[in-house]
């Protein structure tokens, strides 16, 4: 099974992603080479910023994209990152957004500017989200908690009916030790559900490769995970099924085994 990269921003020129048609077709070589099949074009969604012509163009740009992966066998679905602002709720009732690939899963993100614990708005914001029958797909959890992850509001937002995806970049160290952090702490908790490359670039950290971190993930946490993580959850996800939960097994402390004897 070949990877699916679920959160991109492929689509030139709509964006702060790629800004060239070669820029975003330097990418798909390298996405072809890396064994990727499948993407989910995610341009930025700005509640405030939208309306139907905005929405158009960005329509036609994903089906440009389309055009051109073909060529290096590499398909392309349409889908958003939706921005959540205070306006949100007028988007989500004028249904100007694109859920991932037509699924029920949303992919959402807030600011990775602010600290995401002055946020007491973000259960509601979620919750709202669901009551619309739709699933959210919080983009990029590890990048929110600027002094350390809560393992438990994360928790609370799973057991919500959210899922959790990670960076590739967060999980290889490229936005510094505490992201990364953060990152294997959704993971070995259990509480990771994706991993994608949120390429917005040719070049450099943020670019169109999984094949690096499914090594990572593979070696540090086992096959099975990584298989979860990188292709079988995406293709659920396409395919508009539930996402399985990945298990690491908890190591247990010296203390505790001593504790037992």
């Amino acid at each position: 099974m070949s990877f699916i990269d679920t959160h991109c921003h492929l689509a030139w020129g709509i964006d702060d992603g790629f800004q060239e048609m070669e820029d975003s077709e330097s990418a798909l070589r390298v996405m072809e080479k890396d064994g990727i099949t499948a993407m989910i074009a995610t341009p930025h969604f700005v509640p405030g910023q939208l309306d139907d012509d905005v929405i158009r163009v960005r329509d036609e740009r994903i089906n440009d994209l389309r055009m051109l992966a073909r060529p290096y066998n590499v398909k392309v679905y349409e889908g958003c990152e939706l921005f959540l602002n205070h306006e949100y709720l007028d988007v989500l009732d004028s249904g100007q957004y694109h859920t991932m690939a037509k699924s029920r899963y949303l992919l959402c993100e807030f600011d990775v500017r602010k600290n995401i614990k002055n946020n007491d708005e973000v259960e509601d914001m979620l919750y709202e989200i669901t009551v619309k029958g739709l699933i959210p797909v919080i983009a990029h959890v590890e990048r929110y908690f600027h002094d350390g992850i809560d393992i438990e509001r994360v928790q609370s937002w799973v057991d919500m009916g959210c899922k959790v995806q990670i960076n590739r970049t967060s999980i290889l160290g490229m936005h510094g030790s505490t992201i990364q952090k953060n990152a294997h702490k959704l993971i070995r908790s259990n509480l990771a559900h994706i991993i994608a490359s949120d390429a917005h670039r040719p070049s450099g950290n943020r670019i169109c490769l999984l094949s690096d971190v499914y090594q990572y993930v593979k070696d540090t946490y086992g096959e099975e995970n990584a298989d979860i993580l990188m292709k079988r959850n995406p293709k659920h996800i396409i395919d508009d099924e539930e996402l399985e939960d990945i298990q690491i097994e908890q190591k247990k402390s010296i203390f505790r085994k001593l504790w037992r004897k």
